[in-house]
């Protein structure tokens, strides 16, 4: 299968350590990567590792920080960030970003995992509007075209 997408700022220590930035006008439903895999939260994710493969222009290197930019209070507080010292962290690591090379490893398998299960569904034909979390439909921004069945 093909995917496309457009990563909007990758930064580079000069080493190939490489700081991955997806700029967003509001914060919305972004969360830090503890919870991606979970809640099919794979943009961010994916990125990562097409950087990691070597499937972008960019040589293959590790990212070693991956956080949203949010445009309306300069915020880069959700995504994750390398516990370890690096300098492509301006901000230092955010409470609940920090991540360690074992998790970031364990990440990448958990969001593959999910990736699978997507394309599986979308190869049966089984990939209806259907949210994993009802609550979350009175503030979605696409509740007004989701053709969701409680939502008609």
């Amino acid at each position: 299968p093909l995917f496309t997408g457009r990563i909007d700022r990758v930064d580079s220590d000069g080493k190939l350590n490489y700081n991955l930035i997806d700029y967003k006008s509001t914060a919305g439903q972004l969360t830090n990567w503890g919870s991606w895999a979970k809640n099919s939260s794979l943009q961010l994710a994916l990125y990562v590792q097409a950087i990691e493969l070597g499937l972008t222009t960019l040589p293959p290197g590790p990212v070693i920080n991956a956080v949203y930019y949010v445009a309306r209070d300069f915020n880069r507080k959700k995504g994750f960030m390398s516990k370890d010292a690096n300098d492509l962290a301006p901000v230092g690591v955010v409470p609940g970003s920090g991540i360690t090379d074992v998790q970031r490893d364990k990440l990448a398998d958990d969001i593959n995992l999910r990736t699978n299960e997507i394309i599986a569904g979308i190869q049966t034909g089984t990939f209806a509007p259907i949210p994993q979390d009802l609550q979350t439909c009175p503030t979605c921004h696409w509740r007004q075209l989701c053709r969701a069945p409680h939502l008609s």
